[in-house]
């Protein structure tokens, strides 16, 4: 064997101490370049956003878009565009107007004038001629009468006739049948119908008749009482005395 000494980098412990020198001479070389920045990542910028297109603003406006698209696209120029949806259309001013108010059905015909009216008035007005009350037969008249055969008369003309007649006859009797009374179109206008008989006499002369008519009166109360405004009569006997026409 040879006995020449070994080097100073062949011994174990040479070689630790190497090896260590070298990772700290590296670390220390590692940490000042961190320091100096050359291991930091490099910051990404945030790329800009795109601007709204004309064909991104067409597509917010035809169709609903969310949210953030309407932020994105409320501008001046976009909010000029838009077409006055709140104006109302002819339809619904029409849908808002109120149905019109249902008009008051008419009351039923005839029904101002009663039947109990009809036959008490009957009964005052023979009543009256018994007891040769004129005024009061006058007062159940209107101003103007389709009376008798005579046409249309005034109270002067059936004045007359009354007076003739109780001139004729001091002395009369009447007795009043049935009376049917028949409405007509106008609430207050009837059409009474009914049978008397009569007796009528002149006691100074020693006259006397005996008889029926029918009568045919027709009653309006729009003047808010009864009148008689016609008067037909058709006399059931051998004389026409009864009759008031040639009174």
């Amino acid at each position: 064997m040879s006995d020449e000494p070994k080097q100073w980098w062949q011994t174990f412990p040479a070689i630790t101490g190497g090896v260590a020198t070298i990772l700290t001479a590296l670390t220390g070389l590692i940490v000042a370049l961190n320091q100096m920045g050359i291991f930091k990542p490099t910051e990404k910028k945030p790329s800009p956003s795109p601007e709204p297109t004309k064909e991104l603003l067409s597509m917010a406006i035809v169709s609903p878009a969310p949210a953030a698209v309407e932020r994105l696209v409320a501008t001046p120029t976009i909010a000029a565009a838009v077409p006055p949806l709140a104006t109302a259309t002819p339809f619904v001013a029409i849908a808002a107007v109120p149905p019109p108010p249902t008009p008051p059905q008419p009351a039923p015909f005839g029904s101002s004038v009663t039947e109990d009216e009809v036959k008490a008035f009957i009964a005052a007005h023979y009543h009256a001629t018994e007891h040769k009350d004129l005024d009061y037969l006058l007062s159940q008249y209107d101003d103007i009468v389709d009376y008798q055969q005579d046409g249309r008369r005034d109270k002067a003309f059936i004045r007359n006739g009354y007076v003739n007649y109780f001139r004729r006859w001091p002395v009369t009797s009447f007795s009043i049948g049935d009376i049917h009374v028949v409405r007509s179109l106008h609430q207050d206008i009837v059409t009474a119908y009914f049978d008397t008989g009569f007796l009528v006499q002149d006691i100074a002369s020693n006259r006397r008749k005996t008889g029926r008519t029918s009568e045919e009166l027709v009653l309006s109360k729009s003047s808010g009482t009864l009148k008689i405004v016609s008067e037909k009569e058709t006399v059931h006997s051998d004389s026409t005395d009864r009759q008031r026409r040639n009174r």
